[in-house]
């Protein structure tokens, strides 16, 4: 059988790919300004500001959500676009990532195996923060990098972790 024409076990059902979006998860941009970001999504549209990493003394994201999960929106400075920038993010790429849920940490490693036996380009598989989550991301056709994770940090009821 060709490996295209595959079906694979994914939570007791059978499907042509090893793993099944739950979700439209989160979003990151690429900002020039994060305090503007911050004061738009957290002051002028109630976002709660979750997070921030710093380098060197200087902000180079911030993480925002809605409900629970640790982040929903997330902006990560241009200037850390180093490893993307001459070839997406000067050619109007301005999406970071855009990322699905997946049901297991299974189907994070199985993606893993079936994008490379299609050649989609793998930027990264592992465990990021903050939000703890595991991924895989791959970009699509026009550079915008898809992310397939499992797993997110929780924000309490309290608002805090």
């Amino acid at each position: 059988m060709n490996s295209k024409d595959r079906m694979y076990d994914v939570g007791g059902v059978l499907l042509p790919r090893p793993f099944k979006p739950r979700r439209l998860g989160h979003f990151a941009l690429w900002q020039s300004d994060l305090d503007m970001m911050r004061r738009l999504y957290v002051d002028v549209l109630g976002f709660r500001h979750t997070d921030t990493v710093v380098r060197d003394g200087q902000p180079v994201a911030v993480f925002t959500s809605h409900g629970t999960d640790h982040h929903s929106l997330a902006a990560i400075h241009a200037a850390t676009a180093e490893g993307v920038r001459k070839t997406h993010y000067e050619n109007g790429v301005l999406v970071n990532q855009i990322s699905f849920q997946v049901g297991s940490l299974e189907e994070v490693v199985h993606a893993h195996e079936y994008f490379g036996e299609r050649q989609v380009y793998i930027s990264r598989l592992g465990r990021d923060f903050p939000g703890s989550n595991w991924a895989l991301y791959v970009l699509d056709p026009d550079g915008h990098r898809v992310e397939f994770y499992y797993g997110m940090e929780q924000i309490g009821w309290d608002r805090r972790r």
